[in-house]
């Protein structure tokens, strides 16, 4: 039976011709939902092949063909839209496009960078036009350099990310105090922080692996695990695409852990529960456990927002009572665990060092 479909998909065919046949891209596929074998074949293998000239006449040809038959072109670059209804490809035209660099409502579709309302969005976190590679957040190493010159910065990602859904779950899973209703997750956005924060914080996880040799024991290098912090927040940074700019109220929890991740100086200072009390000494405080690290959330908006981290655990000395004078953890171990049951009603994880503890994703739920 002929319908629009079909008949795109026919001039696909005669467009291109014979022959093993690589769509212009991931996105375009899901537009139109073509063949889920296509969808299948593209998943880790298709490297943003419509957008580099690799001088490959039939990749050319499939770009040129997009650009025709597409159902939309950005309003900026002329490139294809990821969505029937979305004035722009990506974030980025989104942003350059509007005045002053700004969104403005006229012009910008909150969504429209996302995919397919049913399918994954497995597109690089920075351009929003290619697939990402390798498993990792962006489409290649040009990407990833230019979200790094731009630090710090926070960089939205959709709903229908898996990566969304994996932190979400991990919220939801990590809830456990029961006289707290469990809020709901609105926005997630990935921490983009400076080459030199990062490049130290991977330097102090590499010299712990060479101690411990934990990946010989089936753990991540430097035993590093994601944990949650809580902090006030002190303006609406995350609450959506468009808010992704840093404040400068130096009381802003959020903000400066973004810009200068954590600082020993500034630890305890703040959080309605336990508000300058350290249980194992002047250390960074973190948890397993998203109910315990949100009695440290304080936020002026009708929005909640908390840290998902990343600390190199190592090897950790297992406390049960107070230690309250310790700036470091004993020797031979890299971090202090609290442990549940005498003193804790739920876990908590202390690092004495700056460079052992990285923010990662910035979570805001309500």
């Amino acid at each position: 039976m002929w319908s629009p479909r079909t008949a795109v998909v026919s001039v696909f065919y005669s467009f291109v011709g014979s022959g093993p046949i690589r769509p212009p891209s991931h996105a375009w596929v899901l537009e139109l939902g073509i063949l889920v074998e296509w969808r299948q074949y593209l998943q880790g293998r298709l490297v943003s092949a419509a957008y580099q000239d690799e001088g490959n006449k039939s990749e050319e040809e499939s770009k040129l063909f997009v650009s025709h038959f597409s159902l939309r072109s950005c309003q900026r670059c002329g490139g294809p839209t990821r969505r029937a209804r979305a004035p722009f490809c990506s974030l980025q035209c989104a942003t350059e496009s509007g005045p002053g660099g700004r969104f403005s409502n006229q012009s910008y579709d909150d969504n429209a960078w996302d995919d397919d309302d049913n399918g994954d969005d497995e597109s690089c976190i920075y351009c929003h036009r290619n697939l990402r590679v390798d498993g990792r957040l962006y489409c290649g190493r040009r990407c990833a350099q230019s979200a790094s010159q731009q630090a710090p910065m926070i960089l939205p990602i959709s709903e229908n990310d898996p990566k969304f859904r994996e932190i979400e779950n991990q919220f939801y899973d990590s809830w456990r105090e029961p006289d707290k209703d469990v809020p709901t997750v609105q926005w997630i956005s990935k921490i983009v922080q400076s080459k030199e924060l990062t490049d130290r914080y991977y330097a102090y996880r590499d010299s712990v692996e060479e101690e411990g040799a934990f990946t010989l024991r089936g753990m991540a290098p430097g035993n590093e695990c994601r944990r949650w912090h809580g902090t006030p927040r002190l303006c609406r940074i995350g609450e959506g695409p468009r808010r992704t700019g840093l404040c400068n109220n130096k009381n802003c929890g959020v903000c400066g852990i973004i810009d200068e991740s954590f600082r020993l100086d500034k630890c305890g200072r703040s959080g309605r529960q336990g508000a300058g009390f350290q249980r194992f000494g002047r250390g960074i405080y973190s948890s397993s456990t998203s109910s315990k690290a949100d009695g440290y959330v304080e936020d002026g908006s009708q929005y909640g927002a908390m840290l998902l981290t990343t600390v190199v655990v190592g090897t950790g000395y297992r406390a049960l009572v107070d230690k309250r004078s310790w700036t470091e953890p004993p020797p031979r171990w890299h971090s202090v665990l609290g442990k549940v049951g005498v003193r804790l009603k739920y876990d908590e994880t202390v690092v004495y060092g700056e460079d052992t503890i990285c923010p990662s994703w910035l979570i805001v739920f309500r």
